[in-house]
């Protein structure tokens, strides 16, 4: 009895407003005379992050459920036109006990934001805070048929109510990612208008603001658990976070991935970000020493035995090969010979403008779409250039064989097969599925890349290497190019690597001459 505050931050405000804008329409909601704001029984509304990144408003009924409904008797219905209401089981609406119908009171606090108007504050409210939302109580409208309800009951998306056949739940809508809300809520507050923080907000890349995402909903889901505000809370709660995250087994890097994407949504803390906090610093220092990273420097995989794979069967003659082992040795044999990112690859197209054979096929310059843009936005962004490899005319079988490893002759062979399903003007194209002919994603040619190496090894009678993955192909490649005698910022330029250390520290592997590391010599220096 009396109204219950829900306090959210800035960037909830807007989802419980648009919420209950969306009831009052539907009629499923309607005021409450300022004669009644003080009488009926009061349930919290809250919002809590999704899975998906969106935000899930909950109308929490578990105490009315069990005070009412349980205890007395009485049952929850939803009819069409969503009125809401509670009755009698075994009585008709007009008994004495329906008439004093519970009371669903949505009203958002927020401490950052506030209103002018006054609020009819219950108990345990601060009179500094205004809602921001609904200034009156809000209850159903009329009696309906008893049928009782879950303890809960959301809004935004899932199954609806049963109600004589009609489905009363609003369309699902796409709500923008809470970490995302949460730090353009604070760029808002700074002063800045709402298209310069849409234009700030676009200053990372989108794989890194989904990521920011998907750690903030960690950590907001860690603190709802304690009922804490994960924007506004102190230093101390989110070490604490942090520290349940370490001794879970997260490695350091990966908390500092969780201290970047905090530092982003996290309000300023003694007038700094989040992530400049000395004491999150030392934190981060501590868990490196004591759980130093531990890189492996010896490949899973062996590129000698799978060049030898790939220029025999099942791959080759590759203008008989079927679509999908086409396309594994093209775009491996790309990916050792140009040394790029996936998403780097990814960004290369079929148009005329960026895709340029030289005549008799000696080489072949590829360069990115005009609107992508780097991982690291601030490097310049270089055309691949590839050199053909053992051009005919051939004086031994050795050269003809070579030249089944050349890059040059792949992609064209690619070209010309994928001209007669191509449905996208990006360069790599998925070869089968109901996306046939469609642009490939960034985790499909990571599986492209495994696929191919564990085929090409199987054909050499080897088993498949365990723990691959994509993103090694650089490592061996540099490094098969740097033990061949390619020249070291040769390779760190056709790589895109700003220095040598970041070779040194997380790509280079041990590995030994090989026979066909003299492939990724030629083009390496080729793409400088």
């Amino acid at each position: 009895m009396g109204v219950l505050p829900t306090v959210v931050g800035p960037e909830q405000v807007l989802v419980m407003e648009q919420e209950v804008n969306t009831l009052l329409e539907k009629g499923a909601i309607e005021y409450v005379p300022p004669s009644n704001r003080e009488t009926g029984f009061y349930s919290r509304y809250f919002i809590v992050p999704k899975k998906d990144g969106g935000l899930r408003p909950i109308l929490d009924l578990r105490v009315l459920n069990e005070d009412h409904f349980f205890r007395r008797g009485l049952g929850f219905s939803v009819d069409a036109g969503a009125p809401v209401t509670a009755t009698c089981r075994f009585h008709p609406c007009s008994c004495e006990k329906c008439k004093a119908r519970p009371a669903t009171h949505c009203q958002t606090v927020p401490e950052t934001v506030g209103s002018s108007g006054e609020s009819s504050q219950g108990p345990g409210l601060p009179a500094s805070y205004s809602p921001a939302l609904a200034g009156q109580s809000m209850v159903s409208r009329s009696c309906v048929p008893p049928r009782r309800a879950s303890s809960g009951a959301s809004c935004q998306e899932g199954p609806s109510v049963p109600s004589r056949g009609l489905n009363i739940s609003p369309p699902p809508r796409t709500v923008e990612p809470v970490g995302l809300a949460s730090e353009g809520a604070q760029l808002i507050e700074s002063g800045l208008s709402t298209e310069v923080v849409e234009t700030i907000l676009q200053s990372r890349a989108p794989s890194t603001r989904k990521l920011y995402a998907l750690k903030w909903r960690v950590f907001t889901s860690w603190c709802s658990d304690r009922r804490l505000d994960p924007v506004n809370c102190p230093i101390g709660t989110v070490l604490e976070f942090l520290q349940d995250r370490f001794t879970a087994g997260t490695c350091p890097a990966t908390l500092k991935v969780y201290v970047a994407a905090l530092s982003a949504c996290h309000a300023l803390v003694d007038g700094a970000p989040l992530g400049r906090h000395p004491l999150l610093s030392r934190f981060l220092r501590g868990a490196r020493r004591l759980r130093p990273p531990a890189r492996t420097k010896v490949p899973s995989w062996d590129l000698a035995i799978v060049l030898e794979g790939l220029v025999d069967t099942p791959f080759e003659l590759i203008e008989s090969a079927s679509d999908k082992l086409l396309t594994l040795k093209m775009f491996f044999l790309m990916a050792i010979t140009s040394l790029k990112r996936i998403g780097d690859m990814q960004a290369l197209s079929i148009s005329p403008s960026c895709l340029d054979f030289a005549p008799g096929m000696v080489k072949v310059i590829l360069h990115p779409h005009p609107d992508y843009l780097p991982k690291v936005p601030f490097s310049a962004v270089h055309p691949v250039t590839l050199e053909a490899f053992c051009s005919p005319p051939f004086s031994t079988p050795e050269q003809e064989r070579s030249h089944r490893l050349c890059p040059v002759r792949a992609l064209q062979v690619y070209v010309h097969r994928t001209s007669q399903w191509r449905k996208s003007e990006q360069l790599f194209i998925c070869y089968g599925g109901s996306n046939r002919g469609g642009a490939a994603t960034k985790q499909t040619m990571s599986h492209w890349v495994r696929d191919a190496i564990a085929l090409a090894s199987e054909a050499r009678g080897q088993a498949s290497p365990i723990g691959l993955r994509a993103h090694s192909t650089r490592g061996v490649a540099s490094s098969s190019a740097l033990a061949r005698g390619a020249p070291l910022q040769h390779v760190c330029d056709a790589a895109g690597w700003s220095s040598p250390h970041t070779f040194i520290r997380f790509y280079s592997f041990d590995v030994h001459s090989t026979p066909g590391s003299h492939v990724l010599e030629s083009t390496s220096q080729a793409n400088v």
